[in-house]
């Protein structure tokens, strides 16, 4: 009986430090965004909007991971 007591605590130990790597790794995504939109529209000398450059940054960034 101890022995499953071990797991299910290494269980739910070890999920919240999952979770927290998720959420970190969902921020700096999001950033990396945000910067990368804003240096595209730096680029083009304001041609683009933060906006504009923004939703192209995802898109290209969707496509290197996928």
């Amino acid at each position: 009986m101890p022995v499953l007591n071990i797991r299910i605590r290494s269980y739910y130990g070890a999920s919240v430090p999952s979770a927290l790597a998720v959420m970190g790794g969902i921020g700096f995504t999001i950033l990396n965004s945000i910067i990368g939109g804003q240096a595209i529209s730096g680029l083009t000398n304001g041609h683009l909007s933060w906006t504009y450059g923004y939703i192209h940054q995802c898109i290209i960034y969707r496509f290197l991971t996928c």
